[in-house]
């Protein structure tokens, strides 16, 4: 067909067969005296085959070559392994080459019309420049090669460019010689003939130095380079055109000593006890002062049960104030603008000594009886507790809650009586959260609630608290508010005799009856309370930090648990309803309040003198006055005098005027002492966020550690925004948004003040601490497009061209998920092969990621279009069977019936070869007829293609069997002679010897009609003995037929 053609034999691998061919066929025919260029490349998976520049065909194969042949290599003829030539190349060969990659169709396109000396990837090649006896190999692997046979003449080679491709001219740029920790500026440049039709590629590698190097962008020529320590480096800077590279090499001197992160030291652990809430920290940090940019220090809590308010959070000597008691664990950190360090110390604050709480067991609890005083039809129960254990749950009534108690005044026992339960707060015993229940005065249905959260017995400590105020129920854990529930217009049982209790439920009898369970608490208790009415959420909030040891308006009984011994649990409310610890129980430490009880104040008496008629006099009567807070103290009337006059002056002195003409007796003020309004105490915070990530705090935030002693309620206001981002959001709930500005690392800080409606706080601090962490590089989506049939090659950076990282790390590629139609190399620089299916066209598509060595980017998609291109048909072998000298007729689709074409169905057939037996008329449509040659049955074949109006396909081959058909013999006349009464015997083949059969078949002879004159015997093998007539003389005659054991022939004579 005078076509390209390629072929390799399979090796060895799994599900394959070793030794099977695997052919390709060119398209175009080759012309005679006519220069082409010709090239096979195989990836691994497809073969593919190339005439000057452009693919003809393609195969996939997707087995491996036999790569350790040990037959001859040749030019111009094939070898076996002795070197024994077979088939000759008729013509002129230059620049031949042999690479070990499977080069891309545009580094086909791009080499074809160069010579090219040596390039990486050539195994060998062969210019033919040389003389007669032998062929040089210019690519350095010595692959020499020598000239066989006489016919042979060195001629003007191919038609290539007038200058041959010449590797690019690199300049690596001057050596310098740096101080550390300074980077060095690299310059490189090149220049490049363009000859090779592809894009240059640069890289910065190290060749030698002592340490590693970091470049800024290592296929860029200008960019830095980084050393880990002095000494002396070698950088090369390479440059490849695609064919050939070229590179240079600078020299470096890096001097100085090399900056070494600050040596911090936190100080010694700190153990500190309740009520002192401050620790001093000795921190100390040393650093030998590089890189000079000073060395900036943050004190952070990493761990602990509470908040940690820094008095400078930026000194390394410092105090911090603790919230609650517990373990602490804060670290000390420097940076020296370059490198950090950090070191902890761990601080732990111990509870008071007169804090207690009862730890309750399996079967312990605290009763206090009937207790008639603390029925209400409005309330708010508070505790503080700890969850240790699964505890018991009892019941509350008809649909009620099954619970674990925690403060209790009954249980189910009857409905619609006194024995019918007031109040009930415990933890659901399938949900774990907080849950609360009463039944209703007037017809004893129950009323639950039930919290979101779900508490573990992990030995934390919780607040709990419930409050109805006569048609709503609100669930609060740890002072934030659960859950609402408007239940409607309902009088809890508040005259229930139910007995009340702690860590258990009981009926009115205190003791449980058959059938009945009353419940047990596994965990601690602490500062429980129950109140007359429904307090408020800020109430709740701010009460939950405080024991409260004296009386409060609404208290109907409040139980420290600072007992510490006996079976006696006390009540501070002053209403003397005084409980009794049961069973096995155990004094522990209590609650980790996050503040110190608030004490009213004490008024002593006072007393004045003055004279009749005076003018008014100031008494001092808050001089002898004491608060254990240390709260301010104001001053309001609770009556006024009978013989003369008062006013509050605004310093809290009273000035009292007698009566006109009044004197000698004895007046008395009586003065009621209140506090007045404090200003709120600011405490200084800190919060710490990652670089170019926002820092969001929520609600109080900034408010959290921050104090009123007259426990208003406190809004932030800000003063000054921070210097290195923005606050996006600054809400009056502490809440707020920090933004840091892109790409900063280091401290920053805002201020502002609490204000409690009335007064601001002093000027706080808000330290924020902007961790140095690597940044996502970010991947931008790509598009390419590429022929059917033809691999896109995109070159380094490829993919990552668009793709950022604002750390200025080398990024590399990594592949997410491959395309859905061809296969794909995607290299870790960027560049990308991408072979589409065989004959598919349309859209495609992969993903990536882009790393630059610690953290990989979003996805990316790269969307590829496979652009439609006319793909020659495919014929297919076909085979039919006629019949002995009988015309075989096949109709359309005929031969085209079996063949295909992936971009038209619309196919005609073309004959390339006639049959070697027969006539044959091939029509475009694909049917035929067919007459065999006269007796002709066996094999016979023609060979056709299949034509798309623009591309011929392969040449296929119709395979035709003429069935063999039996042929009567032909008989042919005898004639013989004999003397009168003389006997004629004629042996075999007798009459059977001039007789045919063109089947061959054995024949045997059958008389039709004997002689006239004489007696004949015919043997059947065709043998004779004829008698004439006694005395007879003259013409004679005797008929007979040939048999083939099938047919007779005609009638012989």
């Amino acid at each position: 067909t005078n076509v390209l053609a390629a072929d390799f034999e399979e090796g060895v691998s799994t599900g394959g067969t070793p030794g099977l061919n695997h052919p390709i066929l060119g398209a175009t025919v080759i012309q005679n005296n006519v220069w082409y260029h010709a090239a096979v490349t195989y990836d691994g998976t497809t073969l593919r085959l190339y005439l000057n520049g452009a693919q003809e065909s393609s195969l996939v194969v997707g087995r491996p070559p036999r790569s350790d042949s040990i037959q001859h290599a040749g030019i111009g003829s094939a070898l076996t392994s002795t070197g024994v030539a077979a088939g000759f190349f008729g013509g002129t060969i230059d620049e031949s080459r042999i690479w070990n990659v499977a080069r891309s169709a545009a580094q086909i396109l791009a080499g074809k019309d160069v010579e090219i000396p040596t390039a990486s990837g050539l195994l060998g090649r062969w210019g033919f420049n040389d003389s007669c006896g032998g062929v040089l190999d210019s690519s350095g692997k010595g692959q020499n090669g020598t000239l066989s046979g006489l016919n042979c003449t060195f001629v003007a080679g191919a038609p290539f460019a007038s200058t041959p491709n010449a590797a690019p001219v690199v300049n690596a740029g001057v050596d310098q010689t740096i101080t550390l920790p300074a980077a060095a500026p690299l310059n490189g440049s090149y220049t490049d003939d363009g000859l090779s039709g592809l894009p240059v590629t640069t890289l910065w590698t190290k060749t030698s130095g002592p340490g590693t190097v970091t470049f800024g962008n290592a296929a860029a020529l200008t960019t830095t380079a980084s050393f880990s320590t002095a000494g002396t480096y070698v950088l090369t800077l390479t440059a490849n055109d695609g064919l050939l590279p070229g590179s240079d090499d600078v020299s470096i001197t890096a001097t100085g000593v090399v900056n070494q992160a600050p040596v911090v030291n936190a100080g010694q652990d700190v153990a500190i006890t309740l009520p002192t809430t401050v620790a001093t920290l000795a921190g100390s940090v040393t650093d030998d002062g590089l890189p000079g940019t000073g060395v900036t220090i943050q004190w952070t809590m990493v761990s602990g049960p509470g908040t940690v308010t820094f008095a400078n959070a930026a000194a390394a000597s410092t105090t911090a104030t603790f919230s609650v008691q517990g373990s602490y664990v804060l670290q000390l950190t420097a940076n020296d603008g370059a490198l950090s360090s950090n070191d902890t110390a761990t601080i732990t604050v111990n509870a008071s000594a007169t804090n207690k709480a009862i730890q309750f067991g399996t079967n312990s609890y605290v009763t206090f009886g009937a207790a008639p005083g603390l029925g209400s039809a409005t309330f708010t129960i508070e505790t503080w507790f700890r969850r240790d254990g699964a505890g018991v749950a009892t019941f509350s009534g008809t649909g009620g809650v099954t619970a674990i108690p925690l403060v209790t005044k009954g249980m189910a026992e009857a409905e619609g009586s006194t024995v019918d339960m007031n109040y009930f707060l415990g933890i659901s015993s399938t949900t774990s959260t907080l849950v609360a229940d009463f039944e209703d005065m007037a017809t004893g249905l129950n009323h639950p609630v039930a919290g979101t959260t779900a508490i573990p017995a992990d030995g934390t400590w919780h607040h709990a608290a419930a409050s109805y105020d006569g048609t709503t129920w609100r669930l609060y854990l740890d002072g934030s508010l659960q859950t609402q529930l408007v239940v409607g217009n309902f009088t809890p049982r508040f005259d229930s005799i139910q007995h009340a209790a702690l860590a258990t439920a009981l009926n009115s009898t205190g003791v449980v009856t058959s059938g009945q369970t009353q419940g047990s608490f596994n965990g601690v208790l602490d500062e429980a309370r129950i109140w007359n009415y429904a307090r408020s959420a800020q109430q709740i909030s701010h009460g939950r930090a405080l024991e409260i040891s004296s009386s409060a308006p609404g208290l109907l009984g409040r139980w420290g648990l600072n007992d510490g011994s006996g079976t006696v649990v006390g009540d501070s409310s002053g209403r003397g309803i005084t409980g009794t610890a049961t069973g096995t129980f155990t004094w522990v430490a209590g609650a980790p309040f996050p503040g110190p009880a608030n004490t009213a104040p004490i008024a002593t008496n006072d007393s004045a003198t003055t004279a009749e008629n005076s003018a008014a006099i100031a008494i001092a009567v808050l001089a002898n006055d004491t608060d254990a807070d240390g709260d301010a103290l104001a001053v309001t009337a609770a009556s006024t005098p009978a013989h003369g006059t008062t006013s509050i002056n605004p310093n809290g002195t009273v000035a009292y005027t007698p009566a006109s003409n009044f004197f000698g007796r004895t007046a008395t003020v009586n003065v009621t002492v209140t506090k007045v309004n404090t200003p709120p105490v600011a405490i200084n915070d800190s919060y710490s966020t990652n670089k170019n990530v926002p820092l969001t705090v929520a609600a109080p935030g900034v408010l959290t550690n921050d104090t009123d002693a007259d426990s208003d309620t406190l809004s932030a206001i800000g003063a000054s925004g921070p210097a290195h981002g923005t606050l996006t959001t600054f809400n009056a709930d502490g809440s707020f948004t920090y933004t840091p500005t892109a790409g900063y690392a280091g401290p920053d800080s805002f201020t502002y003040r609490a204000n409690d409606g009335v007064a601001d706080s002093n000027l706080a601090t808000v330290s924020l601490t902007v961790n140095a962490v690597n940044s996502a590089p970010v991947a931008i989506n790509d598009s390419y497009s590429t022929n059917e049939d033809t691999a896109l090659t995109v070159a380094a950076p490829g993919v990552l061209g668009n793709d950022t990282d604002v750390d200025g790390d080398v990024l590399t590629a990594i592949v997410v998920a491959g395309p859905s139609h061809g296969t794909l190399t995607l290299n870790a620089n960027g560049s990308v092969i991408y072979t589409p299916a065989a004959d598919y066209n349309g859209p495609d598509s992969f993903t990536y990621k882009a790393n630059d060595g610690t953290v990989t980017s979003n996805v990316a998609t790269v969307a590829l279009t496979v652009v439609a291109v006319n793909n020659p048909p495919v014929a297919a072998n076909d085979s039919f069977t006629g019949t002995e000298d009988t015309l075989l007729t096949v109709a359309a689709p005929g031969v085209l019936g079996n063949d295909t074409d992936v971009d038209s169905p619309a196919l005609t057939a073309v004959l390339a070869s006639g049959p070697a037996h027969g006539a044959l008329t091939l029509n475009a449509n694909g049917g035929f007829s067919y007459t065999p040659a006269a007796n002709y049955n066996g094999p016979d074949s023609f060979t056709y293609e299949a034509r798309d109006a623009v591309l011929d396909s392969n040449v296929a081959t119709v395979t035709i069997t003429v069935n063999a058909v039996n042929h009567a013999p032909v008989a042919t006349n005898d004639s013989f002679s004999v003397n009168e009464d003389t006997a004629l015997v004629v042996v075999a083949p007798g009459v059977l010897g001039n007789d045919t059969d063109v089947d061959s078949n054995p024949l045997t002879a059958v008389l039709v009609s004997g002689p006239s004159h004489g007696t004949l015997t015919l043997n059947a093998n065709g043998s004779f003995s004829y008698t004439p007539a006694v005395n007879y003389n003259g013409p004679d005659s005797f008929t007979y037929k040939a048999n083939d054991g099938s047919l007779d022939s005609n009638v012989a004579t």
